[in-house]
């Protein structure tokens, strides 16, 4: 960190004169860093306290320094617009995080006033904590919390699917079952032909074949195995996947689901958690759509210079802006009681971040759009 002497001790003395001295005792021996600075950012005065903070060995070796150098690239333009403030005659504080001499980065909470030196000039005294602690306490809990609604609607999800995966499951069971009693009156009255002993047994293979598909996605799905290890995968395999666990959900309301994926799209990513993502963007249209007329939903996806880009598309009218600012958002929903925690697009959107890419509702679209933007990695 670079110190700006832009003032001498002797100078500086001049300016604080004789309103600090009979605060000396009491400046010293606060447990808080105690500090005063100039409205261009200049330290004039200092504890041993917040010297200890700061990683200074001495008040000389900082006298004159700027202070702005050593606050928190993110946190510098709002530090000197609160200095700015203080020195032009107002009271506040502000919780901010620095980086010491010594490279100690810390979390400050300041509570500041102005104050008059002896030229007239307005500079900005303040009592500084280290709240480090605290903060990185907080942080933890809303990283807990993040992580609590992750799994509640990782459980909401599931929920869905307990109550889907059950008829997704029966059709076909029921296939199997009158095409093996009718196999069994036929060969009972010894009418059985063999082309139709064929044909009936590859239509219970067939069907077999889709519950087994059916399951294996669904474990996919559920899976919480290797939770944060990712790799490439088909974009078209991944919501055929999806498609498997839902699609005679959609046949029952008579919403007509087309696909068109361009071939050799691949996704860098959690393949359970990008599931989940697209599963609930999807419910999200079957609820929109399931009592309008003419439904359908439309599933693209292509590449777009440094991206890959998945639309879904339903012949929804668009969303309303009030709606649209805040359905992000953790627990928002416009069902009613029951129908829904509010979570599948709060998680939606935090699983695309957390890939780098991006969910996002077009409200320039026709029709109800939302795009997910994966971007394109190298095969490692």
């Amino acid at each position: 960190m670079k110190q700006t002497a832009i003032l001498n001790s002797e100078a500086i003395s001049s300016l604080v004169g004789d309103k600090l001295n009979d605060l000396t005792e009491i400046i010293k021996s606060t447990p808080s860093c105690l500090k005063l600075i100039t409205k261009e950012g200049s330290l004039l005065n200092m504890n041993s306290c917040g010297l200890e903070m700061i990683g200074a060995d001495s008040m000389d070796s900082v006298l004159g320094a700027n202070v702005y150098d050593l606050i928190e690239e993110s946190h510098y333009e709002n530090f000197i617009a609160f200095n700015q403030k203080i020195c032009s005659g107002e009271k506040g504080n502000l919780q901010f995080e620095m980086i010491g001499f010594n490279g100690i980065r810390r979390w400050m909470e300041t509570f500041a006033t102005p104050f008059e030196l002896a030229n007239g000039e307005i500079a900005h005294l303040a009592i500084t904590n280290d709240v480090s602690a605290r903060v990185r306490g907080e942080l933890d809990y809303k990283k807990q919390e993040v992580q609590l609604l992750e799994e509640s609607a990782r459980i909401e999800s599931m929920g869905q699917f307990v109550n889907g995966i059950a008829h997704e499951i029966n059709n076909p069971l029921t296939i199997i079952s009158s095409r093996a009693a009718l196999l069994g009156i036929k060969v009972k009255k010894n009418e059985i032909e063999q082309q139709y002993l064929i044909d009936g047994l590859e239509t219970i293979m067939e069907t077999v074949s889709r519950i087994s598909d059916i399951i294996s996605n669904l474990q996919t799905f559920s899976s919480k195995t290797n939770k944060y290890q990712k790799s490439h995968y088909p974009l078209k395999g991944i919501v055929h996947d999806n498609l498997s666990l839902c699609i005679e959900k959609f046949k029952n309301k008579d919403i007509i689901v087309d696909v068109e994926i361009a071939d050799g799209l691949e996704v860098f990513c959690h393949h359970g958690l990008i599931s989940q993502t697209i599963t609930n963007v999807l419910d999200n249209a079957y609820d929109a759509i399931e009592n309008t007329e003419d439904k359908w939903i439309k599933i693209h996806g292509r590449k777009n210079k440094n991206q890959i880009v998945l639309t879904i598309t339903d012949n929804g009218k668009g969303i309303r802006s009030d709606v649209a600012t805040q359905m992000m958002n953790p627990f928002y929903t416009t069902k009613g009681v029951g129908a829904g925690m509010g979570l599948g697009l709060a998680l939606a959107f935090s699983t695309m971040k957390k890939h780098g890419g991006r969910l996002y509702y077009n409200a320039k679209s026709k029709n109800t759009q939302f795009v997910l933007e994966f971007p394109i990695l190298k095969l490692q």
